[in-house]
């Protein structure tokens, strides 16, 4: 099953990344401190997992699953700047590459 909304392309699991996005939201909200990292952070690299699996059709997502959970790792480390290039650079090596 799948989930078209306008033009992103969502499957079925997605709505635990959306269920993840409105508790990061509602912990923004109520200001709940996090031991690692900054919610609006992870609230920024949630909204942009979104948006890539919404617009890249693909048919091995694990390449994208590996791709994520490295940078959700990442952020926790160096600054958001470098992990969305990292993110950027990536895809565009992924799709050169035909991964994605």
């Amino acid at each position: 099953m799948s989930l078209y909304l306008g033009p992103f392309y969502f499957h079925d699991r997605d709505v635990f990344l959306l269920l993840g996005i409105a508790l990061l939201v509602g912990g923004w909200l109520y200001k709940v401190e996090l031991p690692f990292g900054s919610i609006t952070t992870l609230i920024y690299l949630s909204i942009l997992f979104l948006l890539i699996k919404g617009f890249i059709r693909s048919e091995k997502e694990n390449t994208l699953l590996i791709l994520f959970i490295t940078s959700l790792l990442l952020t926790f480390f160096v600054p958001i700047t470098i992990t969305l290039l990292f993110i950027f650079f990536a895809v565009v090596i992924f799709r050169v590459l035909r991964l994605i």
